[in-house]
């Protein structure tokens, strides 16, 4: 399988990502979760909190990565979200949707925003 210039800049976005969370003490639960209501790119535990965490990566900061968020994707992660959490019967932990936005450079710029958006 070949994978397109877009698809592998988003694998070494996610693979920072992870890194980025696993050093902030985040514990990775799941990666790349799909079900029929969406795709979330990773769920991970701090604490007593779940984040569903989106991540976006660009090769230039000519636009903030975040503003790909759409309110239409949004949806389609909040969704999934409900999905995992009832399959999962989390108990007694918040939730939050945080987004991590990685700008490619020779030493790539991760950003990392708390609480982006709600259900």
């Amino acid at each position: 399988m070949i994978k397109t210039k877009q698809k592998h800049s988003g694998d070494t976005g996610e693979m920072l990502a992870q890194k980025f969370l696993t050093k902030n003490r985040f514990t990775i639960l799941q990666q790349n979760f799909n079900c029929r209501y969406g795709e979330i790119d990773i769920i991970a535990q701090k604490k007593d909190t779940i984040h569903f965490i989106e991540v976006k990566t660009r090769s230039s900061a000519e636009d903030d990565p975040a503003s790909f968020i759409h309110q239409a994707k949004q949806k389609r992660i909040t969704n999934a979200a409900q999905w995992y959490v009832s399959q999962k019967k989390f108990d007694n932990y918040y939730f939050r949707f945080d987004v991590i936005c990685i700008i490619m450079k020779k030493i790539p710029e991760i950003t990392y925003y708390e609480n982006a958006f709600t259900l």
